[in-house]
């Protein structure tokens, strides 16, 4: 898909899970983040250091830097007002 493909070449793609794609909507676009037992999902996640695995990403051509950081689980992972919850 060229925009995929220019959004990431623009460093202004971002890519998750569900959860992720929640906070994301949620928050205004202001957080986007998971936690490690979601991001292992994607088998993109090296589970000895819980950072998403450069090796993987390059493979599935994945961009790293498009990916949701990676908290733990009890993390504060953001506010909302409920306002960022639309329908389709």
């Amino acid at each position: 898909m060229p925009a995929v493909k220019s959004a990431a070449q623009q460093h202004n793609l971002c890519m998750g899970t569900m959860d992720s794609w929640l906070l994301y909507r949620l928050t205004h676009g202001k957080q986007l983040k998971t936690e490690p037992s979601n991001a292992s999902r994607t088998q993109l996640l090296d589970i000895h250091s819980v950072q998403w695995d450069q090796q993987l990403c390059d493979a599935f051509g994945v961009p790293i830097d498009a990916l949701a950081s990676i908290e733990q689980s009890n993390a504060l992972f953001g506010e909302t007002d409920f306002a960022g919850w639309y329908t389709i």
